[in-house]
C-alpha cells in the first residue's frame, strides 16, 4: 500500500476496517499547574509521553514505539523517556524484559503510521474550513458511529502536581488546550499497530491500580477453586447415596434415601449459582481494571466476536482443523 496512491477517506477507511488497529488520543489541558510541572515546556511535554506511553502500552506486550521528529534542545530526551517508560514498568510488574523495544523518532512523511495518526488527529480535534477537510470529518464522524466503542478513545488529562511549586501563578484566563504530535506503538512480534498512548491518570496511583487488579485475579481464582471444592463435596455426597439407594435390600429406607438426595441435590444447585454469582462479580471487576490499566489487552474484557476470533486462530495453527467448526458452532 502506498499512501500517494490513497486518498484520506480511503486512509480513514483502511483504519476502520483494520479488527486490530486502535486510536487513542489524550488532550493535554494546560491548566494552572501546567507551568509549574516541569522546569521547561520541552520537558513538560515529555512528562506528558511519559503519562501517555504507561497508560497505554499494555505491561504484557512488547512494543515498537514511533514518535514524530522534533527538534529538541536536549537530543537525548527520546531516549531517557524509553529507559524511564521500561524502568517504570520493570518496577511495577517486575517484568524480565523490557516493555518497549523500540522508541525511535520518525519523519511522518517516511512513516504510514504516523501519517494515519496525524489524520485522524485533524479530523477529530481540528476546527475544519475547507471542503475538503469537512467532507473528511463527516466520514470519520460516520465510520467512529458505527465502530465499537474501544475502536477510539478520546480523553482529557490535566497535570495535577503533588506539592505547590514556588513559580505557581494565579491567572484567571481559561485553561489552554495541547495536542501533541502523533505517536504510533506496535506490537514488538508483528506489523499492525495497537492501541495508541491515552488517557488520564494521577501521579502516584498506578501502584494502587496493581494492587487493585492482583486483589480482584487473586478472589476470581480463589472463587473458582472453593467452586470446584464445593462441587466435589456435593458429588461424593450424591455418589454415595445412590450407590446407597440402589443396594438397598430392605424397601422402607428407599424414601428416606430418595428424600436426602433430593435435598443434597437442591443444595447442591443453590451452591453452585451462588459460587458462580461471587466469580461473576469478581471477572466484572477485572474486566474493568484491565480497561483501565491495559486497554486492548482483552483478557477479561473481551467481547464475544474477539473470543470466536482468537479461538479460531488457535484452532488454524493446530492440528486439529477437522474440528475446528462443529466445536466453535457448537459453543459460540
Amino acid at each position: 500500500m502506498h499512501d500517494e496512491h490513497l486518498s484520506p477517506q480511503a486512509f480513514v477507511d483502511f483504519f476502520f476496517d483494520d479488527p486490530f488497529v486502535r486510536f487513542s488520543l489524550m488532550t493535554v489541558v494546560k491548566g494552572q499547574h501546567w507551568r509549574t510541572w516541569a522546569i521547561s515546556e520541552e520537558e513538560r511535554v515529555f512528562k506528558a509521553y511519559y503519562v501517555f506511553l504507561l497508560r497505554n502500552a499494555g505491561p504484557f506486550s512488547r512494543y515498537n514505539v514511533y514518535v514524530d521528529q522534533r527538534s529538541l534542545q536536549k537530543p537525548y530526551r527520546w531516549a531517557s523517556l524509553h529507559f524511564l517508560v521500561n524502568r517504570a514498568r520493570r518496577n511495577e510488574w517486575n517484568l524480565r524484559r523490557r516493555n518497549l523495544k523500540v522508541l525511535e523518532p520518525v519523519d511522518s512523511k517516511a512513516s504510514l503510521l504516523l501519517q494515519l495518526a496525524d489524520l485522524m488527529l485533524g479530523a477529530l480535534t481540528s476546527g475544519a474550513q475547507s471542503v475538503s477537510k469537512v467532507e473528511l470529518q463527516q466520514h470519520v464522524t460516520t465510520r467512529r458511529a458505527e465502530a465499537p466503542a474501544k475502536k477510539l478513545r478520546i480523553e482529557t488529562w490535566t497535570p495535577r502536581p503533588s506539592g505547590q511549586s514556588r513559580r505557581t501563578r494565579r491567572s484567571s484566563r481559561p485553561p489552554d488546550i495541547a495536542r501533541h504530535r502523533g505517536c504510533a506503538i506496535v506490537p514488538g512480534g508483528g506489523s499492525t499497530p495497537t492501541s495508541r498512548p491515552t488517557g488520564a491518570i494521577v501521579e502516584g496511583t498506578k501502584i494502587e491500580d496493581k494492587d487493585l487488579y492482583r486483589v480482584a485475579l487473586d478472589t476470581k481464582n480463589l472463587e473458582i477453586t472453593l467452586f470446584r471444592q464445593r462441587c466435589n463435596y456435593f458429588l461424593v455426597l450424591n455418589s454415595a447415596l445412590a450407590l446407597g439407594f440402589f443396594n438397598l435390600k430392605e424397601a422402607e429406607y428407599s424414601v428416606l434415601l430418595a428424600v436426602v438426595g433430593l435435598i443434597t441435590l437442591v443444595l447442591w444447585l443453590a451452591v453452585s449459582l451462588g459460587s458462580k454469582f461471587w466469580q461473576a462479580r469478581w471477572e466484572h471487576r477485572l474486566s474493568l481494571i484491565e480497561k483501565q490499566l491495559a486497554p486492548g489487552l482483552d483478557f477479561f474484557s473481551a467481547d464475544r466476536a474477539t473470543v470466536k476470533r482468537d479461538v479460531e486462530e488457535s484452532l488454524k495453527s493446530s492440528e486439529h482443523w477437522w474440528f475446528q467448526r462443529s466445536w466453535i458452532g457448537w459453543f459460540s
